[in-house]
C-alpha cells in the first residue's frame, strides 16, 4: 500500500507525463500543417517515435 505521499508524487508523475505528452502532440500537429517536414524529421524534432508521428497525423503507415 502506497502512503499519502507517494500516492501524490505518482499522481504529480502521471500528469506530468500526460502533459508532455500533449504538448508533443500539439507540436507534430503544427509541423504536419506546414506540410515542409517528413515524418521522420517531425520525431525527431519533437523526440518521439515516427510511429507516433503517424498515430498523430491518423495514417498507421509503414
Amino acid at each position: 500500500m502506497l502512503t499519502r505521499e507517494e500516492a501524490l508524487e505518482e499522481g504529480l508523475e502521471k500528469g506530468l507525463e500526460k502533459g508532455a505528452a500533449q504538448k508533443s502532440i500539439e507540436v507534430i500537429k503544427k509541423l504536419l500543417l506546414a506540410e515542409k517536414f517528413t515524418d521522420a524529421e517531425i520525431a525527431n524534432f519533437a523526440s518521439v517515435t515516427e510511429e507516433f508521428v503517424r498515430k498523430v497525423k491518423g495514417d498507421p503507415g509503414k
